[in-house]
């Protein structure tokens, strides 16, 4: 299985790739299972030298939840929007000092290993999708 951004119009996709012979299970990205799988890694074009990450909110208050995924058959490709202005992230200050570079940004996928994805057969592991190139105007970065 393969993860690969996807960038056009202002706006981000993650790409599921199964090029396996089962199909496979991930965990949705609105439930506690999901929810801190993901993270975003920006880093400065120039010389690689500053690296920022961000994350998802860590004090999320769950008044319904459930370990519900998504499911890629084999040979097919699942895409998820990714929105870092929809205020699910935490936003590190240093975000500002990054506006108006060239940044290679990178999206890591980490799932634990837990009963429950035991239980439902959910991937466990880390992906790291592709590099992608972008210059300013990073309209996509939420104002800080």
């Amino acid at each position: 299985m393969t993860v690969v951004i996807e960038y056009a119009d202002s706006e981000f996709k993650l790409v599921f790739i199964n090029q396996g012979n089962a199909s496979r299970k991930i965990w949705e990205f609105h439930n506690s299972w999901g929810w801190n799988t993901l993270t975003w890694i920006l880093t400065e074009n120039d010389k690689r030298t500053k690296t920022i990450e961000i994350k998802k909110l860590r004090n999320k208050a769950w008044t319904k939840n459930g370990p519900s995924f998504f499911e890629i058959p084999a040979g097919s490709r699942y895409v998820v929007p990714i929105n870092l202005k929809d205020s699910d992230w935490e936003i590190p200050d240093e975000v500002n000092t990054l506006k108006d570079k060239a940044l290679i940004i990178k999206i890591s996928l980490e799932i634990p290993r837990s009963p429950e994805s035991e239980m439902y057969d959910v991937f466990v592991g880390k992906l790291d999708s592709n590099e992608i190139l972008l210059n300013p105007p990073h309209n996509w970065l939420p104002a800080k």
